[in-house]
C-alpha cells in the first residue's frame, strides 16, 4: 500500500512538472491577455516583438510573461493600468501611455483614490522593463499615486527604467506621485533608473508629493510602512511642482524602513517644475564624461561592463586602479593592493567590489597599468 501511495505521488508530481507549458504570442495565442487566460501556474508566455494592447490582467496566476526581444522592440500600451501584475513575472517590455485605475480603501473610513498608471503590482516581479509616459490629467477630487508603478505585498523591480511619468494636478488636500508609489509590504529594487518623473501635487502642502519615489503618504488609511532595499539604483531629475515633495527624488511618508545600498540620489537642482527637456537637464546636472549625450550613471546601469567597480562612473573616464593618486597605475599601486589582500568592505583596493581583495582585483589593476587617460 505504501509503495502504491508513493508511486501515485511520484506520478502526480511528474505530471505537474510536465504541465508547465510555453505559450507563444502571437503564434499560439493572438495577444498577451488571451495567453494569460489559458495559462496555468508555472507556464511561460513568450511574446514576439510588436506593440500590444494594454489593460493586461495576470488574474493571480504565477506565470512568466517575457518579451523575447526585450523592451526596445516590445511594447504594451494603454489601459487603466497598462498591466495589473498581482502574481508572476513580467520581463522585457516597454509599458507606456497608461492611466491610473480607481481604488477604494476602507479602514477607519472610506476613500477613493487613483493609483498605478503603468503597473499596479503586488507579490510579483518586474524585470528589464521600461515604464514611461504614463500619467494623469488633473483629477478634481482625488489623490493620484504611482503613475509609473504602484506596488505592495512582496514585490521586486530589477533592471528597469522608470522615466517621464507624470502625476497631474490634484486638490489642495490631495497627493500626487509621478514615478513609484509604495503602498506597503516589502520592496526590493535593484539596478534600476528612476528619472525625469514629476508630480504636480496639491496647493496647500498637505499632499505627500514626489516625482520619483514615495513611501506611503496621503491619508493614513491608504498605506502602511514598507520594508525596502534600493540596491545599485539611480534617482535623478525627478521633480515636484507643489506640495511637500521638495526636489522630488524620494519621500518617506509612512515611517518605512529604507536601505540604500550603493544607490545614487542626485541633489536638488532648484528648478522645481515639470516642463523641461529631460535630456538637456540630465547632461547639465549629471556627468557625461564620454560625451554621448547620456548621463554616465545611466550608461553604467545599462552596460555594467562600463563600470566594473559599480561607482556610477565610467571606468575609462576615471583613473581606475590608481590607489596612490599619482594619476598612473604602476607597481606602487600593485604593492598597495597586495598589502591590503583579504576581506575588505568598501575599500578602494577592492576594484571589483566583491568584498575581498584577491586575484580578481590584481587582474583588473594589471589591465589598467600605465598613464591614466
Amino acid at each position: 500500500m505504501h509503495k502504491l501511495a508513493a508511486l501515485s505521488i511520484a506520478i502526480f508530481a511528474t505530471l505537474s512538472i510536465a504541465r508547465a507549458a510555453v505559450i507563444r504570442v502571437p503564434t499560439d495565442s493572438p495577444d498577451i491577455q488571451s495567453a494569460i487566460d489559458i495559462a496555468m501556474n508555472g507556464d511561460v508566455i513568450q511574446v514576439a516583438p510588436g506593440t500590444y494592447a494594454g489593460g493586461i490582467r495576470f488574474r493571480g496566476k504565477n506565470v512568466q510573461v517575457i518579451g523575447t526581444a526585450g523592451a526596445d522592440t516590445t511594447t504594451i500600451a494603454g489601459g487603466r493600468p497598462v498591466v495589473q501584475l498581482d502574481a508572476g513575472t513580467l520581463r522585457g517590455f516597454t509599458i507606456r501611455d497608461g492611466a491610473p485605475g480607481i481604488r477604494f480603501n476602507c479602514v477607519s473610513s472610506c476613500f477613493f483614490y487613483f493609483a498605478g498608471g503603468g503597473v499596479f503590482m503586488s507579490d510579483a516581479s518586474l524585470e528589464e522593463c521600461i515604464v514611461k509616459s504614463n500619467g494623469a490629467t488633473p483629477y478634481p477630487d482625488y489623490s493620484i499615486f504611482g503613475m509609473g508603478i504602484a506596488c505592495s505585498g512582496t514585490s521586486a523591480i530589477r533592471k528597469c527604467e522608470i522615466t517621464a511619468n507624470f502625476g497631474g494636478a490634484v486638490p489642495a488636500f490631495a497627493s500626487s506621485t509621478g514615478g513609484i508609489w509604495v503602498i506597503g509590504g516589502t520592496l526590493l529594487m535593484q539596478d534600476t533608473i528612476v528619472a525625469f518623473n514629476s508630480a504636480a501635487g496639491g496647493d496647500s502642502g498637505y499632499g505627500s508629493n514626489a516625482g520619483g519615489l514615495v513611501f506611503g503618504g496621503g491619508r493614513v488609511t491608504y498605506s502602511g510602512p514598507a520594508d525596502a532595499t534600493l540596491d545599485h539604483c539611480v534617482f535623478a531629475d525627478n521633480s515636484t511642482y507643489r506640495g511637500d515633495g521638495g526636489c522630488g527624488q524620494i519621500a518617506n511618508r509612512s515611517g518605512s524602513q529604507i536601505r540604500l545600498v550603493n544607490t545614487l540620489v542626485s541633489p536638488c537642482d532648484g528648478l522645481g517644475g515639470f516642463s523641461y527637456d529631460a535630456q538637456s537637464r540630465a547632461t547639465q546636472f549629471m556627468p557625461d564624461c564620454n560625451q554621448n549625450g547620456v548621463p554616465d550613471p545611466f550608461d553604467c546601469l545599462r552596460d555594467p561592463q562600463l563600470d566594473l567597480n559599480r561607482n556610477f562612473t565610467i571606468d575609462a573616464c576615471e583613473c581606475f586602479g590608481d590607489l596612490d593618486g599619482d594619476h598612473r597605475v604602476s607597481s606602487a599601486d600593485l604593492a598597495i593592493l597586495l598589502l591590503s589582500a583579504g576581506p575588505c568592505a568598501a575599500c578602494d583596493a577592492d576594484l571589483d567590489a566583491s568584498g575581498d581583495i584577491d586575484s580578481g582585483d590584481i587582474g583588473l589593476l594589471l589591465l589598467w597599468f600605465g598613464e591614466c587617460q
